[in-house]
């Protein structure tokens, strides 16, 4: 399968209110409009690529919805793209072109997939760790088009890529949906402690459901000193759980404090959901406080 490099385009995509069109001297401004779309998936189809059910070779349906959150857009091209976990990216190909009514519903397959891209030819070429990405290329009033990726993939820019108001994106990973799994109360006893303390306290947290693959639950953080609500994610992927490596958001003026699973995690049953125990590092980076790091043993059981 082979590597198929993006267009580096720049994407101008501010909008600029200006009361005249010159900046004091003798130049003109070329101000420009630009256009971004807004995706939202439709949750009455999956939002990943369930890897179990893709091995018994059947098809799986997923759909999504595309708007215009901003910019004068006369047509648009849903254009996919699709990253390996080995980090090849093969793409982009056009999955609905000439769009010009908007929102626009879309529900695709796997077999729509393996279609769209030469690089899959089955069920087989899908991946653990894989994602499919969808976005736009958008043709404006003006003329002109606009392509929202640079040639590693990357969405232009930051303030686009994490906006809270608009997803440019359509993200669709392969994996092991939890299907309602490891959510609700769990008693969470804790085993480690360092030079601030414990990592936390025993205590009953709530798994929250934050995607068909990660959970979070909020503790109080080095409680004996003061205690900081921090958000732990919970990774979930197949039969591997872990906690990556999380910023705190705490620090003794030099930077935060991160904690999270240093090692490959640990081999579960996702159909039980009635306990594990795992162990991570705290204080991976100290954060300016001098203090070593220490391994921290978490044992959680569903209450």
């Amino acid at each position: 399968m082979r590597k198929i490099k993006f267009l580096i385009i720049m994407l101008v995509v501010s909008v600029f209110a200006v009361s005249c069109d010159t900046d004091g001297g003798t130049s003109e401004l070329d101000l420009r409009v630009g256009a971004v779309p807004n995706f939202v998936l439709n949750t009455e189809y999956p939002t990943i690529l369930n890897l179990n059910q893709l091995s018994t070779g059947a098809v799986v349906d997923f759909g999504f919805t595309v708007d215009i959150a901003q910019g004068n857009v006369a047509s648009a091209d849903v254009v996919g793209f699709y990253q390996t976990a080995a980090g090849e990216m093969y793409g982009p190909v056009t999955l609905r072109s000439g769009v010009t009514e908007f929102p626009l519903e879309m529900v695709l397959s796997t077999d729509d997939l393996i279609s769209a891209f030469s690089e899959l030819s089955s069920n087989d070429d899908f991946s653990l760790g894989d994602e499919l990405l969808v976005t736009t290329k958008l043709y404006l009033e003006d003329g002109t088009e606009l392509d929202l990726w640079d040639e590693e993939g990357r969405l232009y820019g930051s303030d686009i890529h994490t906006s809270s108001v608009y997803d440019v994106v359509a993200n669709y990973p392969v994996g092991c949906p939890l299907n309602g799994l490891f959510t609700g109360e769990y008693l969470m006893t804790v085993e480690g402690a360092g030079a601030f303390g414990a990592f936390a306290d025993d205590q009953v947290v709530t798994f929250e459901e934050t995607s068909q693959t990660i959970r979070t639950f909020t503790i109080p953080y080095l409680p004996g000193a003061g205690g900081f609500s921090t958000n732990v994610p919970l990774n979930f992927v197949c039969e591997t759980l872990l906690i990556p490596v999380v910023d705190s958001g705490v620090g003794c003026g030099g930077g935060t404090i991160t904690f999270g699973s240093t090692d490959d995690g640990i081999i579960i049953d996702p159909a039980d959901d009635s306990g594990f125990t795992l162990t991570i590092t705290d204080f991976i980076t100290d954060g300016g406080c001098g203090a070593s790091s220490y391994e921290v043993t978490l044992t959680f059981v569903k209450q």
